[in-house]
């Protein structure tokens, strides 16, 4: 919703130019991409987990002011609320998100299940957002519907994965524990994983 929903509630609901809208995405986007890396990093040390309930977390509560941010008009207040909603809501999550839906299928079936899984809820859940956002403006009258919406969805999300589970932290930690180590004290890749993910 914010890289998509966001330019048409700039050019259509606060007649900003839209070459200037565009900017303020692409901007979000440049710091996104350098922020992805350190939270695909993060989510090594920490866990997916961790990392993907921060991102969540983080946008269901910045949404009101995301969009109080923009409604000031001033161009430099609406490129720093795009950021912060882009780089600690999606670089977080995105740069999470993978390797946290592979590991909850078996290697057997991980491909299958990670495809259906992610078209579907892109059909299902992701893909009415931008329409749904715009008529929830409309009928409200300004965000706070939208808002609400944006803000129960993070919350719903959050709990589905506090659940979910963690093969790569279990099985590291179990490498950590019981694992040899080469001449140089370093412990091989392999053995902090199951026999289906060294294979």
């Amino acid at each position: 919703m914010i890289s998509v929903y966001a330019l048409v509630y700039l050019t259509q609901n606060l007649h900003i130019e839209k070459p200037l809208a565009i900017r303020a995405l692409m901007i979000g986007s440049f710091f996104t991409l350098l922020s992805q890396p350190f939270f695909g990093a993060l989510s090594d040390r920490i866990g997916r987990k961790k990392v993907y309930m921060g991102g969540m977390i983080f946008l269901g509560a910045f949404i009101l002011p995301f969009f109080e941010m923009l409604d000031t008009g001033t161009y430099p207040v609406i490129v720093t609320a795009i950021s912060l909603a882009m780089v600690f809501g999606l670089g977080s999550t995105l740069s999470a998100q993978p390797a946290l839906i592979s590991e909850q299928y078996p290697a057997a079936i991980r491909y299958s299940g990670v495809s259906v899984a992610y078209q579907l809820a892109t059909v299902i859940w992701s893909g009415p957002t931008p329409i749904l956002a715009a008529l929830f403006v409309m009928w409200a009258g300004g965000y706070w519907l939208l808002a609400a919406y944006r803000a129960r969805r993070c919350d719903l999300r959050a709990r589905h994965h506090a659940v979910a589970r963690s093969r790569r932290a279990r099985t590291v930690r179990a490498g950590a524990r019981h694992g040899a180590r080469d001449a140089r004290g370093r412990q091989p890749i392999a053995t902090g994983l199951s026999g289906e993910q060294a294979s």
